[in-house]
């Protein structure tokens, strides 16, 4: 199957925990990385009140089904400091946000397939740009690049030197 993952980061040392994400995440059983994104920093989205974000964007081939999938990202988001709160858009060492799984598309309580934000964040759209600007998102008739053009978020996205 083949997923694009997002993933994030705002405070340590944000480059290396990426780094050690893509490698933790192509460690996985019957996992592959395929592509990675170029590395983006980004304004905060959502709250604006945070330090800025390095983003990036992975393609994996794997046959872990996408709630195990989910399990094993939340591991890895634990092991590089990751602490969960009850509050939204808050600073974190990494995140790891399933963006699209194959055509599936899922809604169960703890995962939502394609990520319902995903067309609304362009420092997930640009780099997902990147790896592939023909992409069409499951239940959409747009691909990425017509995404961009009708996306209203005007948040800073510039590659990280």
């Amino acid at each position: 199957m083949k997923v694009f993952l997002s993933l994030g980061s705002n405070s340590g040392k944000r480059k290396i925990l990426l780094q050690n994400a893509v490698e933790s995440i192509n460690k996985l059983k019957e996992t592959k990385v395929l592509r990675s994104s170029s590395i983006y920093e980004t304004e905060p989205w959502g709250n604006k009140n945070l330090d800025l974000f390095l983003n990036q964007v992975i393609m994996i081939d794997t046959k872990l089904g996408c709630i195990e999938l989910l399990r094993q990202c939340q591991k890895i988001e634990e092991k590089f400091g990751r602490v969960r709160k009850n509050k939204k858009w808050q600073a974190r060492t990494l995140d790891i946000d399933i963006l699209i799984c194959d055509d599936q598309e899922i809604c169960i309580k703890n995962l939502q397939v394609p990520h319902p934000l995903l067309m609304k964040r362009m420092f997930v759209l640009e780099p997902l740009s990147e790896l592939d600007p023909d992409l069409v998102i499951p239940g959409q008739n747009k691909n990425i690049t017509e995404i961009i053009k009708e996306c209203n978020d005007k948040s800073k996205v510039q590659l990280y030197k």
